[in-house]
C-alpha cells in the first residue's frame, strides 16, 4: 500500500523514469539494428594509422621549428603545472589545519543541514537521466537540422556533458532550497 501511495504522489518522477527507460531502450534497439560494426570496435583505439602518425609528426615539427610557438607551448605547460602544484599546496595547508583541529575555512553564515532522504536523491538521479535523454536528443536534432554548424564529436560531447552538469547542479540546488 505504501509503494502505491509513493507512485501516486510522485507520478511525475515515475513518468520521467519510464520515459527515460523507454527512450534508452529504443535508442539502443535502433542503434543495434543500424549498427554495422560492434560497439567494441568503435571504442578500441588500436594502432594509429599512418596518416595519424604523419599528422602527429607534422605537429611536432611545426612546434619545434617555430621558436615563438615552442616557447608559448612551454610557458602554457609550466603555467598548468604551477596551477596543479598550487592546488596540491593549498590542499596540504587545509589538511594540516584540519589535523590541528582548526577550522580551515571560516564560515561567514551558518547553514542548516539539508535533511535529504532517499526520495530526494532518487528524484535528482531521475532528473539527471531524463535530462541526459533530452539533451542528447536535442543535440541529435540540431546536428540533423543544421549540419553546417556540426561540431566535432569531442566538442559535442563536452557541450552535452557541461549542460548535464549544470542541470544536475540546478536540481541539487532546487532540492536543497526546497528542503
Amino acid at each position: 500500500m505504501k509503494f502505491k501511495d509513493i507512485i501516486i504522489r510522485e507520478r511525475l518522477y515515475v513518468f520521467l523514469l519510464v520515459f527515460t527507460i523507454l527512450a534508452n531502450f529504443s535508442l539502443y534497439s535502433v542503434n543495434k539494428i543500424l549498427e554495422e560494426e560492434p560497439m567494441s570496435k568503435i571504442f578500441d583505439k588500436g594502432i594509429p594509422s599512418e596518416e595519424e602518425s604523419i599528422l602527429d609528426e607534422n605537429i611536432l615539427d611545426t612546434v619545434s621549428s617555430r621558436p615563438v610557438i615552442h616557447v608559448m607551448f612551454l610557458l602554457l605547460s609550466l603555467l598548468l603545472l604551477s596551477f596543479v602544484l598550487a592546488g596540491i599546496v593549498v590542499d596540504g595547508l587545509f589538511l594540516c589545519r584540519k589535523i590541528e583541529d582548526q577550522n580551515p575555512i571560516i564560515a561567514t553564515k551558518t547553514i542548516k543541514a539539508a535533511d535529504w532522504g532517499i526520495g530526494e536523491i532518487c528524484k535528482v538521479i531521475i532528473i539527471f537521466f531524463f535530462a541526459e535523454v533530452v539533451v542528447s536528443q536535442m543535440a541529435l536534432i540540431i546536428a540533423i537540422l543544421f549540419p553546417q554548424i556540426a561540431l566535432g564529436r569531442n566538442a559535442g560531447l563536452m557541450i552535452v556533458a557541461t549542460t548535464l552538469d549544470i542541470i544536475a547542479v540546478a536540481a541539487v540546488f532546487y532540492f536543497v532550497i526546497v528542503s
